[in-house]
């Protein structure tokens, strides 16, 4: 079923020498996706307990210009709850510039949940015919809110103005206090992501690196082919620079993991 809406990929000039992949989850309360999760409000009281039917549409697309993707049929597949749902994507060779989507609608049972996540794996290499090309990963994660009324709230006469939530991995985390496993660490191989991002532990302390939310490390040095030191912001200025410097391992971390803003994984924290 073609979902009402689909992600665009914007063009650039410039081929790719890594392989670039993106992926994305919209949620629905109804199946003609008029009423995004976490937005609409019902006009009917809801229980503390109950089945809602949600609708999910996962997205995943292949960026590259030039090169076609085999997809990893057992690596590609998305999660709903705790539910896996493996061998339902399109793992067929994917063509340069085009994204598919699959949709799954599911009666959520929302006793003692605040929110149901959803996430899509994505997994492939780029197709040569020397054997040998880029290996390709993306994983979309997030949480949707259940349809409910929350009570009344009298207007407070003052209250302290709350920032937005800032996104950044914690730097002194170890995974099970093992000294190497840092956040860096993990964001460095994209099977250490796949291995460790579905953990709580991790998702809490290393949210920038699972790509659960989206920010410039303003603290990040990348250091280029000429040995000096740039800042994010440096590369989103330039699509070669982005082209040439988002996917690779540089000063013990992936950039892209470190400058999300300015490698065009999103528009803003």
């Amino acid at each position: 079923v073609s979902p009402t809406v689909s992600p665009t990929i914007a063009a650039t000039a410039i081929p790719t020498s890594a392989c670039r992949v993106t992926t994305d989850i919209q949620c629905f309360f109804d199946e003609e996706k008029t009423r995004p999760c976490g937005e609409y409000v019902p006009p009917a009281a809801i229980n503390e307990c109950q089945t809602v039917p949600m609708t999910f549409v996962f997205y995943y697309c292949n960026k590259n210009q030039n090169a076609l993707i085999d997809v990893n049929e057992v690596r590609s597949f998305i999660t709903i709850a705790t539910i896996d749902y493996k061998n339902v994507l399109d793992t067929t060779d994917m063509h340069p510039n085009t994204c598919r989507s699959y949709e799954k609608r599911v009666n959520i049972n929302t006793c003692g949940k605040s929110n149901v996540p959803a996430s899509i794996r994505f997994m492939g290499r780029e197709k040569k015919a020397s054997n040998n090309g880029d290996f390709c990963f993306d994983f979309g994660f997030k949480k949707f809110k259940f349809p409910k009324l929350e009570p009344p709230q009298r207007p407070a006469t003052s209250s302290p103005t709350q920032s937005k939530p800032t996104c950044h991995d914690n730097s002194s985390f170890r995974k099970n206090d093992q000294a190497i496993k840092s956040c860096d660490w993990i964001g460095r191989e994209a099977q250490r992501l796949l291995n460790n991002c579905f953990s709580p532990d991790v998702q809490q302390n290393c949210p920038q690196t699972c790509k659960l939310c989206c920010s410039d490390d303003m603290n990040y040095i990348l250091l280029t082919k000429l040995g000096t030191e740039k800042r994010c912001t440096w590369i989103g200025k330039k699509q070669a620079r982005k082209d040439r410097y988002c996917q690779e391992n540089n000063n013990g971390t992936l950039v892209e993991s470190k400058c999300g803003v300015s490698c065009g994984r999103c528009s803003s924290p």
